[in-house]
């Protein structure tokens, strides 16, 4: 890995993926589409005090890049998308939800933690709800001691002191910018995806789901969209779903009580629900962790402590298939030793 000096020149660097590079071998390399990112630029280097508008962009211009990566994981988290309307003043963006008390992320890492086994469990078996695990600790299965049942992600729009032009979570988005799909993306090796049946209960969960694709670095993609079987998708006014129910009501003008589970300030979108559940070969093996993972020692909650474990640090990418939001979400993955 290296970076390209990238002052004042316009550089095109491309390597191929070990798939496409395969793929030449076999003579069967065809270029059929392609995208574009820019996750390598800082628009906070954007400086307007400069004397000449033309040098505005100049730090930026001028910031080293690296060398293309064969990894088609490794970058392109936001992808470059071209939209015909010039009225558009406000893009939503994904947040995950930390307000409302099931979907809780862990406060330490501000993702969660999977427990692998029930070796991993025992440790806490017996107490009480309230004394057992805290929010952002799944197990490998649903539990009605668990804080933290399911992920929430959120679409909207986010507002900051004094930009919002009178906008609340009581306006409605605009259709077209609603998600009606969701791309999960997941190592194949470690993780599978459910969602659950009902919509904020969640005591009912699926089967895992099936991949729509698994690539060559082990990459499983799950396409989730609007209508698919249980409720992995919550539409922005859900009558049942936290206090959304409160935005069709005309005649609610205080919005505290939606804010209080909500991570917009603006107007709401739709909501990404879904389990993130370990593989046999974790919750049987320690063959991953040995290979993938790293030892500690002391992880405490509530009445419980684990004295000696290992774990596994991986990601959850998820990417709205209209706007081309993309969020990752850390997974550290324990098991007991």
């Amino acid at each position: 890995m290296a970076f390209l000096d990238n002052s004042g020149d316009i550089i095109l660097d491309a390597v191929l993926t070990d798939l496409g590079r395969r793929r030449m071998a076999e003579g069967k390399f065809n270029i059929t589409k392609f995208a574009l990112g820019d996750e390598e630029i800082n628009y906070k280097l954007w400086d307007t005090s400069q004397a000449h508008n033309s040098h505005y962009d100049l730090h930026i211009l001028q910031t080293p890049i690296l060398e293309a990566f064969t990894s088609n994981e490794s970058l392109m988290k936001s992808r470059l998308f071209s939209l015909a309307r010039t009225d558009l003043l406000h893009m939503p963006i994904l947040k995950i939800n930390n307000k409302s008390e099931p979907v809780k992320p862990s406060s330490t890492t501000g993702g969660f933690l999977l427990l692998a086994d029930r070796d991993t469990i025992k440790s806490n078996e017996g107490n009480k709800a309230e004394e057992g695990f805290l929010p952002g600790i799944f197990r490998t299965e649903d539990d009605g001691r668990f804080s933290t049942k399911c992920i929430n992600i959120d679409q909207g729009i986010d507002f900051g002191a004094g930009d919002g032009d009178g906008r609340t979570v009581l306006h409605r988005m605009d259709p077209a910018l609603l998600e009606t799909a969701y791309t999960i993306k997941v190592d194949n090796r470690l993780l599978k995806i459910s969602v659950p049946q009902s919509i904020r209960n969640y005591t009912s969960f699926s089967d895992n789901l099936a991949t729509q694709y698994l690539d060559d670095d082990y990459m499983a993609s799950y396409y989730i969209t609007v209508g698919i079987p249980g409720v992995p998708i919550v539409e922005p006014t859900s009558r049942e779903f936290r206090s959304r129910g409160l935005i069709s009501d005309q005649a609610t003008e205080n919005t505290t009580e939606i804010e209080e589970f909500e991570m917009f300030s603006g107007p709401l979108g739709r909501v990404l629900q879904f389990v993130p559940r370990v593989t046999p070969e974790l919750e049987f093996s320690q063959a991953f962790f040995d290979k993938l993972g790293a030892s500690d020692t002391g992880l405490t909650y509530r009445q419980g402590t684990i004295s000696n474990y290992k774990y596994i640090d991986t990601i959850i990418n998820v990417q709205g298939m209209t706007t081309g939001a993309s969020i990752d979400i850390p997974i550290r993955i324990i098991k007991k030793t």
